[in-house]
């Protein structure tokens, strides 16, 4: 299934609906997936970001439970069904993959350097196109269009 390689662009809190939103942008083009998180998933990538981990919720901890290290990531997978986004940690040299929460796995992605695929048909659902003609700000804008939960 073909993939298509994001990074992360921005978190935002939505007020008055107090949401809190991860964009995501497509790496080589103008496309954005605004994926709801809960407000404690982006407070642990937002530490991670600003590289202030919270040594209590550290993604790392995550990875204890399932006895693999940050080394042995290979990529980020993100796909949706049902309007619902689940995140997949694959492994190199590991024959599985693990289902992990959203902000968690976009955390080790970035600790790591390693990809965030988005697969083609959640990409051609999901994602936005910013009109640049728009009075606010991309993420804004990305934030503005989101459907609340």
């Amino acid at each position: 299934m073909a993939q298509v390689e994001v990074i992360i662009d921005s978190i935002r809190h939505g007020v008055p609906r107090n949401i809190w939103i991860v964009v995501l942008k497509e790496k080589r083009a103008d496309r954005y997936l605004p994926i709801q998180v809960s407000e404690a998933q982006a407070d642990i990538l937002a530490g991670e970001l600003q590289e202030r981990p919270d040594k209590s919720t550290a993604p790392s901890l995550f990875l204890g439970n399932i006895n693999v290290a940050e080394s042995d990531i290979k990529c980020i997978t993100i796909r949706q069904d049902d309007d619902t986004f689940y995140a997949n940690l694959v492994f190199r040299d590991k024959p599985f993959e693990v289902r992990c929460p959203i902000g968690i796995a976009l955390a080790l992605a970035y600790r790591v350097e390693a990809p965030i695929l988005v697969d083609e048909a959640t990409w051609q659902k999901a994602a936005l196109t910013v009109n640049w003609d728009w009075p606010w700000g991309v993420a804004d804008a990305v934030l503005r269009l989101a459907k609340p939960a």
